[in-house]
């Protein structure tokens, strides 16, 4: 695994724990400086991160390839981005027909096809997959859309089956088409969950500001909404958000959170 960031570290933790062999390569010594952190440390703190694991640490790419028995399955994982073409030039050289690259970056549909397209001369295999998740769900289970072709597919799906979540028996990492169509998946559903959250935020909004309801009254209200056709994952967290208060003043969260991005457990019910 070539990873950048801590969802591909606990991905890489939980291949380990289902007994696959794993070596994780940080992209961040490779394509650019670590933030705010001296290389040295960077190294220490991956070390600790897996120290508990069975996974092995490479620090560059040859290095990765060389621990990697034939033949090789090799993810790249960057969830705000793409890794750069020195990381992937880096990479292709040291790979042989019948390797594998699972490209879990936000490449685009162009970038995706030619890298395909080029791979397959080689006879190495190359999947565009998109991924819905955080570095929580890594450890518990991610959702994956997967293109390329089914041949290939069907080569890695017991790797995304290991590590992917399930619905009702349903395992939430499907081959949706040939080529980009997972990075065309994975379009669609950002668009539609951002469009059901701005939905749901101006409910909230009109609820607060013009009926002058509550944290309480508001998460009573999504609850309800919840138990109807519109009820769904998206609006069941909405419900619990809303009545969750700042652990520091006492006040409902949504009345004090900053109103950025970004991971905060500074909350009780």
């Amino acid at each position: 695994i070539i990873a950048v960031d801590k969802i591909g570290y606990n991905l890489a933790l939980q291949f380990s724990k289902k007994g696959y062999k794993v070596t994780v390569c940080c992209a961040d010594l490779i394509s650019h400086e670590t933030k705010g952190m001296t290389r040295d440390d960077y190294r220490r703190e991956l070390m600790n991160i897996f120290s508990d694991s069975d996974v092995e640490i490479a620090f560059d790419i040859e290095s990765m390839i060389v621990s990697l028995a034939k033949p090789r399955k090799i993810f790249l994982i960057n969830r705000t981005g793409v890794f750069s073409e020195e990381v992937y030039l880096q990479l292709v050289p040291g790979l042989v027909a019948g390797d594998t690259i699972i490209d879990c970056c936000d490449s685009s549909f162009e970038l995706t096809e030619k890298r395909e397209n080029e791979l397959a001369n080689m006879g190495i295999a190359y999947l565009g997959v998109g991924i819905a998740g955080d570095e929580y769900s890594a450890l518990a289970g991610m959702s994956f859309f997967a293109g390329g072709t089914k041949a290939n597919y069907d080569n890695v799906r017991n790797l995304l089956v290991a590590v992917s979540s399930h619905f009702h028996g349903i395992d939430c990492c499907p081959h949706v088409g040939e080529g980009f169509a997972g990075r065309f998946v994975q379009m669609i559903f950002g668009g539609l969950e951002y469009s059901i959250l701005e939905a749901i935020s101006e409910a909230i909004m009109m609820l607060e500001h013009f009926l002058g309801y509550d944290g309480a009254k508001i998460h009573d209200i999504l609850c309800e909404w919840n138990e109807s056709e519109m009820g769904g994952y998206i609006l069941g967290v909405f419900s619990d958000i809303v009545s969750c208060t700042d652990t520091e003043t006492g006040s409902y969260i949504t009345d004090v959170v900053s109103d950025k991005a970004g991971y905060s457990r500074n909350v009780a019910r």
